[in-house]
């Protein structure tokens, strides 16, 4: 913390309990006077819990709340509501009570959002993509997305331990130097977050905002993340150029426009990262989620968008051949190849699998057919074999989002570890 603010200043390097605030509280309870103190506020994320911890020290000589539920019962027993300079009151539920300290727990701490500054800064948590500074505008809007002291790349071998890594800074603001608040440009926002969990294949999230005009704190926004973890995997938008990024944004910002994309595209993304998420603890939890995101988009893709299938004619089709057709949608190849794994080939040779959209039904169909027969063939299954189906699940899924918001410049295929043109404009 600095003698001239509260706010912590020094929020770009690795932790996992990161100071956000240490300064003047006030506890205001459901019911009774309000009592006054100093207090902290920390971003915690271990590995069962994520929040914002709060530690409140009474000052001012009051007897000390009980902390009662609200005469209109909406908050119970044991908690409270807080406030901090800038900040609107917020929601505590309090986990410990010693002397005249409390000890709680929040999920979010933010100003009021009709305030207004020159400059918004967001700061990203474990985000890859992009690799380099990168300025983007669109609208009345500039962004430029900048890396921090506490960003790592996709050749660090070992990632940090610490959970928080605010990797990227983002700051926007209006061409014309127009003040603006947080309900002016949270659409922007929400959908620039959106694109860069698309680009980085797992969830882009911004914890911590600030609003700025001339240097002076005007705005704040704490936010408990959802999990996230340190990743140095490859995505289609690994070794891409700002200007390839850019024109992938802009096909992705048009499309999700269409209500009836917006939502496919804005399920598709949230599966996608889920299937990141799962690979950290099981490829076989990656697998059902893979499985589930493909026959999604093939549905809307073959039967309500492109009419190539009727619902009848799907339905009868089995998933291997769904996937099969979806690739053949957007000119992607249906062999088994991912850089040439012996284990692979050896494994589809023994099985007769001949294509992707097979190794990924028979492993998902043994999985949620758990008979002695398939737990037994499953046991037999190379680990690295269920990690490669995993990945060409998502590297369709990504292709098939590409070809939908009509992108036709250059992508990373994670098989081949290099960068292509898109396999429909070639």
């Amino acid at each position: 913390m600095s003698e001239s603010s509260p706010f912590n200043q020094d929020i770009t390097r690795s932790c996992s309990d990161l100071p956000l605030y240490q300064g003047d509280m006030t506890l205001v309870p459901h019911d009774g006077d309000t009592r006054s103190g100093t207090g902290t506020i920390n971003l915690f994320c271990g590995g069962a819990q994520r929040h914002l911890r709060v530690h409140f020290d009474q000052t001012d000589g009051k007897s000390l709340s009980t902390l009662p539920r609200s005469p209109d019962g909406k908050f119970g027993v044991g908690t409270t509501l807080m406030q901090v300079p800038l900040a609107s009151p917020f929601f505590v539920f309090v986990t410990s009570g010693v002397s005249t300290r409390l000890i709680g727990e929040s999920q979010l701490i933010t100003a009021d959002p009709q305030v207004k500054y020159r400059t918004l800064e967001l700061y990203l948590l474990n985000t890859l993509i992009p690799e380099i500074k990168t300025t983007w505008t669109f609208g009345d809007w500039s962004a430029t997305l900048e890396r921090t002291p506490c960003s790592y790349d996709l050749t660090r071998v070992s990632l940090p331990i610490n959970e928080i890594n605010l990797t990227h800074r983002l700051v926007l603001h209006r061409k014309d130097g127009l003040l603006f608040s947080w309900g002016d440009v949270q659409t922007q926002v929400d959908q620039f977050l959106l694109f860069l969990s698309f680009a980085n294949c797992s969830q882009v999230i911004a914890p911590i905002s600030y609003g700025r005009t001339n240097g002076s704190l005007e705005w704040f926004r704490f936010e408990a993340p959802d999990r996230t973890f340190p990743t140095n995997r490859r995505s289609w938008a690994t070794k891409l150029t700002p200007q390839q990024l850019e024109e992938a944004r802009e096909c992705f910002t048009k499309t999700t426009e269409n209500p009836f994309w917006g939502s496919i595209i804005r399920r598709a993304v949230s599966w996608q990262t889920l299937v990141d998420l799962a690979r950290y603890e099981s490829d076989e939890q990656a697998l059902f989620t893979v499985q589930m995101l493909l026959e999604m988009l093939s549905y809307v893709v073959l039967v309500e968008d492109a009419a190539v299938l009727s619902e009848d004619g799907y339905s009868k089709l089995p998933a291997a051949d769904r996937i099969t057709v979806l690739c053949g949608y957007s000119n992607q190849s249906i062999s088994v190849t991912h850089g040439e794994v012996e284990e692979l080939q050896a494994f589809c040779a023994s099985n007769s699998i001949g294509n992707t959209g097979e190794l990924i039904a028979v492993l998902r169909n043994k999985l949620i057919h758990p008979t002695k027969k398939n737990r037994e063939y499953l046991a037999r299954v190379p680990s690295r074999v269920r990690g490669i189906a995993v990945a060409a699940g998502l590297q369709i899924a990504s292709l098939t989002v590409l070809k939908t918001i009509g992108y036709r410049g250059a992508y990373f295929d994670t098989s081949k570890h290099g960068v292509a043109a898109v396999p429909w404009s070639r």
